[in-house]
Protein backbone atom coordinates (compact mmCIF):
# COMPACT_ATOMS: atom_id res chain seq x y z
CA UNK A 1 0.00 0.00 0.00
CA UNK A 2 2.80 2.42 0.89
CA UNK A 3 4.55 1.62 -2.41
CA UNK A 4 1.37 2.51 -4.33
CA UNK A 5 1.04 5.80 -2.46
CA UNK A 6 4.70 6.65 -3.17
CA UNK A 7 4.40 5.75 -6.90
CA UNK A 8 1.13 7.65 -7.41
CA UNK A 9 2.72 11.15 -7.64
CA UNK A 10 5.25 9.85 -10.19
CA UNK A 11 2.51 8.33 -12.35
CA UNK A 12 0.47 11.53 -12.19
CA UNK A 13 3.55 13.60 -13.09
CA UNK A 14 4.40 11.39 -16.10
CA UNK A 15 0.81 11.55 -17.43
CA UNK A 16 0.64 15.32 -16.87
CA UNK A 17 3.95 15.95 -18.72
CA UNK A 18 2.82 13.70 -21.60
CA UNK A 19 -0.46 15.63 -21.87
CA UNK A 20 1.44 18.94 -21.92
CA UNK A 21 3.77 17.67 -24.65
CA UNK A 22 0.87 16.45 -26.82
CA UNK A 23 -0.95 19.77 -26.37
CA UNK A 24 2.25 21.67 -27.29
CA UNK A 25 2.64 19.62 -30.47
CA UNK A 26 -1.00 20.30 -31.40
CA UNK A 27 -0.58 24.03 -30.78
CA UNK A 28 2.66 24.17 -32.83
CA UNK A 29 1.00 22.28 -35.70
CA UNK A 30 -1.99 24.66 -35.60
CA UNK A 31 0.26 27.75 -35.63
CA UNK A 32 2.29 26.35 -38.54
CA UNK A 33 -0.85 25.58 -40.56
CA UNK A 34 -2.09 29.12 -39.88
CA UNK A 35 1.19 30.60 -41.08
CA UNK A 36 1.16 28.47 -44.22
CA UNK A 37 -2.33 29.75 -45.06
CA UNK A 38 -1.23 33.37 -44.57
CA UNK A 39 2.52 33.84 -45.17
CA UNK A 40 3.85 37.25 -44.15
CA UNK A 41 6.20 39.56 -46.07
CA UNK A 42 7.64 39.34 -49.58
CA UNK A 43 10.88 37.92 -50.97
CA UNK A 44 12.44 39.05 -54.25
CA UNK A 45 14.71 36.20 -55.37
CA UNK A 46 18.27 37.28 -56.10
CA UNK A 47 20.91 35.14 -57.79
CA UNK A 48 24.53 36.02 -58.55
CA UNK A 49 26.08 33.41 -60.83
CA UNK A 50 29.57 32.70 -62.20
CA UNK A 51 30.39 30.12 -64.84
CA UNK A 52 33.95 28.79 -65.00
CA UNK A 53 35.54 26.25 -67.30
CA UNK A 54 38.54 24.29 -66.02
CA UNK A 55 41.58 23.04 -67.97
CA UNK A 56 39.76 19.80 -68.88
CA UNK A 57 36.86 21.76 -70.41
CA UNK A 58 34.29 20.99 -67.72
CA UNK A 59 32.02 23.81 -66.65
CA UNK A 60 30.80 24.70 -63.17
CA UNK A 61 28.11 27.22 -62.38
CA UNK A 62 28.27 28.57 -58.85
CA UNK A 63 26.59 31.41 -57.13
CA UNK A 64 24.86 33.05 -54.22
CA UNK A 65 21.19 33.50 -53.50
CA UNK A 66 18.84 34.91 -50.91
CA UNK A 67 16.48 31.95 -51.33
CA UNK A 68 16.14 29.67 -48.28
CA UNK A 69 18.65 26.93 -47.60
CA UNK A 70 17.58 23.58 -49.11
CA UNK A 71 15.93 25.30 -52.11
CA UNK A 72 16.24 22.94 -55.07
CA UNK A 73 17.36 24.46 -58.38
CA UNK A 74 17.32 23.09 -61.93
CA UNK A 75 20.39 24.33 -63.87
CA UNK A 76 20.52 24.03 -67.66
CA UNK A 77 23.02 25.22 -70.27
CA UNK A 78 21.93 25.94 -73.85
CA UNK A 79 23.86 26.54 -77.05
CA UNK A 80 21.25 28.49 -79.02
CA UNK A 81 18.11 26.32 -78.81
CA UNK A 82 20.04 23.13 -78.02
CA UNK A 83 20.20 21.86 -74.45
CA UNK A 84 23.84 20.87 -73.94
CA UNK A 85 24.15 20.30 -70.16
CA UNK A 86 21.90 19.93 -67.13
CA UNK A 87 22.33 19.49 -63.39
CA UNK A 88 19.43 18.67 -61.10
CA UNK A 89 19.00 18.88 -58.19
CA UNK A 90 21.31 21.71 -57.21
CA UNK A 91 20.70 22.68 -53.59
CA UNK A 92 21.29 26.03 -51.91
CA UNK A 93 23.37 25.67 -48.73
CA UNK A 94 24.22 28.66 -46.53
CA UNK A 95 23.27 31.00 -49.38
CA UNK A 96 25.55 29.30 -51.95
CA UNK A 97 25.11 26.71 -54.69
CA UNK A 98 27.47 24.88 -57.07
CA UNK A 99 26.73 22.50 -59.92
CA UNK A 100 28.63 19.33 -60.54
CA UNK A 101 31.20 19.42 -63.34
CA UNK A 102 29.23 19.73 -66.57
CA UNK A 103 30.14 18.59 -70.06
CA UNK A 104 28.73 19.84 -73.37
CA UNK A 105 26.76 16.79 -74.57
CA UNK A 106 29.38 14.53 -72.97
CA UNK A 107 32.40 16.42 -74.33
CA UNK A 108 34.50 19.30 -72.96
CA UNK A 109 32.95 22.74 -73.48
CA UNK A 110 34.30 24.53 -76.57
CA UNK A 111 34.66 28.28 -76.91
CA UNK A 112 31.39 30.02 -77.62
CA UNK A 113 28.38 31.87 -76.28
CA UNK A 114 25.99 29.89 -74.11
CA UNK A 115 22.87 30.56 -72.10
CA UNK A 116 22.47 29.54 -68.47
CA UNK A 117 18.93 28.94 -67.19
CA UNK A 118 18.34 28.41 -63.49
CA UNK A 119 14.80 27.58 -62.41
CA UNK A 120 12.91 26.52 -59.30
CA UNK A 121 9.24 25.66 -58.86
CA UNK A 122 7.78 26.20 -55.41
CA UNK A 123 5.25 23.52 -54.52
CA UNK A 124 5.22 20.45 -52.29
CA UNK A 125 6.44 18.17 -55.11
CA UNK A 126 9.45 20.34 -55.98
CA UNK A 127 10.68 21.83 -52.68
CA UNK A 128 11.12 20.51 -49.13
CA UNK A 129 8.79 21.64 -46.36
CA UNK A 130 11.56 23.77 -44.79
CA UNK A 131 11.64 25.94 -47.94
CA UNK A 132 7.84 26.18 -48.22
CA UNK A 133 7.63 27.34 -44.60
CA UNK A 134 9.65 30.40 -45.64
CA UNK A 135 8.16 31.18 -49.07
CA UNK A 136 4.61 29.85 -48.61
CA UNK A 137 3.13 26.52 -49.81
CA UNK A 138 2.95 27.77 -53.42
CA UNK A 139 5.67 30.40 -53.15
CA UNK A 140 3.16 33.17 -52.35
CA UNK A 141 5.84 35.33 -50.73
CA UNK A 142 7.99 35.37 -53.88
CA UNK A 143 7.75 38.43 -56.12
CA UNK A 144 9.75 40.27 -58.75
CA UNK A 145 10.60 40.04 -62.43
CA UNK A 146 12.11 36.54 -62.17
CA UNK A 147 8.91 35.09 -60.66
CA UNK A 148 5.92 33.81 -62.61
CA UNK A 149 3.04 31.42 -61.84
CA UNK A 150 2.71 27.90 -63.23
CA UNK A 151 -0.60 27.67 -65.14
CA UNK A 152 -3.08 25.31 -63.52
CA UNK A 153 -1.37 25.06 -60.13
CA UNK A 154 -0.58 28.68 -59.29
CA UNK A 155 2.81 27.63 -57.91
CA UNK A 156 5.56 30.22 -58.14
CA UNK A 157 8.32 29.59 -60.67
CA UNK A 158 11.58 31.50 -60.39
CA UNK A 159 13.78 31.62 -63.49
CA UNK A 160 17.07 33.34 -64.22
CA UNK A 161 18.32 33.44 -67.80
CA UNK A 162 21.87 34.69 -68.38
CA UNK A 163 24.21 34.56 -71.36
CA UNK A 164 27.91 33.83 -70.85
CA UNK A 165 30.94 33.48 -73.09
CA UNK A 166 33.70 30.88 -72.94
CA UNK A 167 36.95 31.54 -74.69
CA UNK A 168 39.35 34.31 -75.44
Amino acid sequence: MIAVLLALPGIVLVRWSRALRVEGIRQERSEMEGYLRNPVGQITPQLKVRCQRDAEGTLKAEGESNLPDQTILDVRVYDGQDLVAVDYPVTIERGHFTTRSLLEKGKPFADGTFQLRIAAVFDDRSQPTSVLLVVGPLGERLQGPAVSRVPGTGAAKMELVEDFVLGP
